[in-house]
């Protein structure tokens, strides 16, 4: 919902707002009803806007692609955009921490907070990951898309997470870490599936 900035680090206070996805604007227009109650009615509500999530029993995502990709031909893959993308990806326990969190402070009025791992990682990363991880080597890459995996993709996404810091969140796995989670996760649960279909 922060649009492409590029390189540029974005805090909460960050504007104008101007998506360049469908996706990103109907996270907006969800955050601009829920600023609307809580004025209008005195309704708390907190909004997150987090990093790329990542976990156990993925049902889409980069991880989850490119294992299914990979057991299918583990010689190839093909990889949207140029693969040069880059971004934070958070566990999906570190979410759920940040959630309970703030939960268990008791929030008031209506606030934002950014919930990013602070550092960052490219598409081609996550294949040499996704990769060893399998076992595999010399497996080609096939770039295709340009910059920009699909429309609407934002290829680099920078998030400051100090005001939910400053709170007491504090985030426990990396990216790498998050996606070597993620990733192990969608390989035991691809291969029972192709176990289980057998």
């Amino acid at each position: 919902m922060y649009g492409d900035r590029g390189t540029e680090t974005v805090d909460e206070a960050f504007g104008p707002l101007v998506p360049v996805s469908t996706y990103g604007a109907s996270k907006l227009a969800c955050e601009a009803m829920l600023a609307a109650y809580s004025h209008m009615f005195g309704i708390d509500a907190v909004v997150f806007r987090f990093a790329n999530v990542v976990g156990a029993k993925q049902t889409h995502g980069v991880t989850y692609d490119f294992v299914r990709k990979l057991l299918e031909d583990p010689t190839r893959l093909r990889i949207l955009g140029d693969g040069t993308q880059s971004k934070s990806y958070i566990h999906v326990s570190d979410v759920v921490a940040a959630m309970l969190m703030l939960s268990d402070q008791g929030p008031s009025g209506f606030d934002v907070f950014n919930a990013g791992t602070g550092d960052y990682i490219t598409v081609t990363e996550i294949a040499d990951q996704v990769v060893e991880r399998m076992g595999l080597s010399g497996v080609e890459y096939e770039y295709a898309g340009g910059a920009r995996g699909w429309k609407g993709d934002v290829p680099v996404v920078r998030f400051n997470s100090d005001k939910l810091m400053a709170r007491g969140w504090e985030c426990r796995l990396s990216s790498r870490e998050a996606l070597t989670d993620s990733i192990d996760s969608n390989i035991r649960e691809a291969q029972r599936g192709v176990t289980g279909s057998a």
